[in-house]
């Protein structure tokens, strides 16, 4: 049986990308830099200092018509590599990880917002994803967030896709695409989001909350349909998941591995569905890829998007195509060979952007 401090202890342990004894603040405010020390999966590290910014409340960064940063180039850019900052959104801090690629100059470029899994954190999210090497690869900018920061209980460190009182993540969402908009150079037209489980949940409640901010999702180990969602703009959605998963069920029953909880009685393919009819999809299809994983896509949707899921035969809570993924099978079920959540996750997202 895998309880949450398990699996929030073994990632720590596993990834090793938790801040060290040196690490440091190195500007006050708002947003503060951090000079952490490289790992073995952070090949450099830039730090510099952000100026004080409160991306909610500085109205400067937004134009009028629709919350959007006016220029996504207002500032100087932090330098190539990673960034570790903190955001303050809606009166709770949020630390997260940026990694702009070595190749970007002063093009604006996609934004991938990747959110991590239960018990787990932004640095070591993005390790698990492998999304710095392909931000660098295909030049993009990602930033993965972490819970809120100093926080000593278990839902406050992960996302909520519930309502609690005094927290808004949706919001702090919105917050963050605006604070990378002033950090370096990104085209508010291709912002997207991605995540794993807990953030799989998160990403796909954004496809309906903040849809008018976002192009597309792509979420991986859970995906919901929220019953008050209330999608201004079809777009393209993407989830992929294991039948065999414990953490988040396929079949949904309400009962994991974590125990019981009305997350856990959703039923996979059906939310998906409900996202294809949300945005008048009309055919719909399935095919192989590969071995053990089945696509199914809806497809003449509403504003020309398309609902992909892809259903991994005997597949566990996995991010299949990390190398850690594999490293943890025994722990939270078989990983495929089949498909690259991180590549074709991007790939799918990519299709799309606001003004599409």
């Amino acid at each position: 049986m895998l309880s949450r401090w398990t699996i929030s202890v073994y990632f720590f342990f596993l990834l090793g990308c938790g801040n060290s004894d040196g690490d440091r603040v190195i500007s006050s405010g708002p947003v503060a830099v951090t000079v952490t020390s490289t790992t073995e999966y952070e090949e450099d590290r830039r730090t510099v200092t952000l100026p004080t910014v409160d991306a909610a409340a500085n109205s400067s960064l937004t134009d009028g018509k629709n919350g959007s940063p006016s220029d996504p180039c207002l500032s100087s850019e932090v330098g190539h590599g990673y960034t570790n900052g903190e955001i303050s959104s809606g009166g709770n801090t949020y630390a997260f990880e940026l990694y702009r690629p070595f190749t970007h100059d002063k093009e604006a470029v996609p934004l991938v917002t990747n959110w991590h899994g239960l018990g787990s954190n932004g640095p070591q999210q993005m390790a698990f994803s492998g999304y710095a090497e392909l931000a660098e690869e295909e030049g993009f900018v990602v930033v993965a967030p972490t819970g809120i920061v100093g926080s000593n209980t278990f839902d406050q460190t992960n996302w909520a896709i519930k309502k609690f009182a005094g927290r808004d993540d949706v919001q702090m969402a919105a917050d963050l695409i605006d604070l990378v908009a002033t950090m370096v150079c990104i085209d508010l037209d291709r912002v997207y989001a991605t995540g794993m489980s807990n953030g799989g949940y998160f990403s796909s409640l954004l496809a309906c909350r903040l849809n008018e901010r976002i192009a597309a999702i792509f979420s991986v180990a859970a995906v919901m349909f929220p019953d008050d969602c209330q999608a201004s703009r079809a777009m393209g959605v993407g989830a992929i998941h294991g039948t065999d998963d414990v953490v988040v069920p396929f079949g949904g029953g309400g009962v994991s591995v974590l125990g019981q909880d009305p997350l856990f009685e959703l039923v996979m393919p059906e939310q998906m569905k409900k996202f294809a009819d949300e945005f008048e999809c009309q055919f719909t299809r399935e095919k192989p890829v590969g071995r053990e994983t089945r696509l199914t896509v809806y497809s003449s949707c509403k504003d020309g998007v398309e609902v992909r899921f892809w259903a991994v035969e005997g597949g566990g809570h996995t991010w299949p195509g990390s190398p850690f993924a594999k490293a943890v099978e025994d722990r939270l079920g078989y990983s495929t060979d089949d498909f690259d959540a991180t590549r074709e996750g991007y790939q799918f997202m990519s299709w799309y952007s606001l003004s599409r």
